[in-house]
């Protein structure tokens, strides 16, 4: 037998709906444009980011010189890129154009 007959305080789970409708509304709206229209716009300012999967390149290691470059393009898939000779412009990481139009198109 219990010594005290008191039941348990029952939880409260209404919301407190005590805030300004008006303000939550358009703060919830800014950031559900914001979440897809931020990573976008990184996009089209920097470029899609692409890694460097396979080269070619000509002469020994310390004055090679890439004559054929395969990257692995976030958006678009593989890109070939012949950068000009006598130039070592192959890196690890690099970015290419974004195309709004073709991503949008899919």
């Amino acid at each position: 037998m219990a010594f005290s007959k008191r039941t348990p305080v029952r939880a409260n789970t209404t919301p407190v709906l005590d805030r300004n409708t008006k303000h939550s509304f358009w703060a919830a709206l800014a950031k559900v444009i914001a979440v897809p229209m931020i990573p976008l716009l990184l996009l089209m300012w920097f470029g899609s980011p692409a890694l460097r999967m396979s080269y070619r390149w000509n002469g020994d290691h310390q004055a090679s010189v890439y004559s054929h470059c395969l990257y692995l393009n976030l958006m678009s898939g593989w890109e070939h890129v012949d950068p000009l000779y006598g130039v070592n412009n192959c890196p690890l990481i690099t970015f290419f154009p974004f195309n709004i139009v073709n991503f949008i198109k899919g």
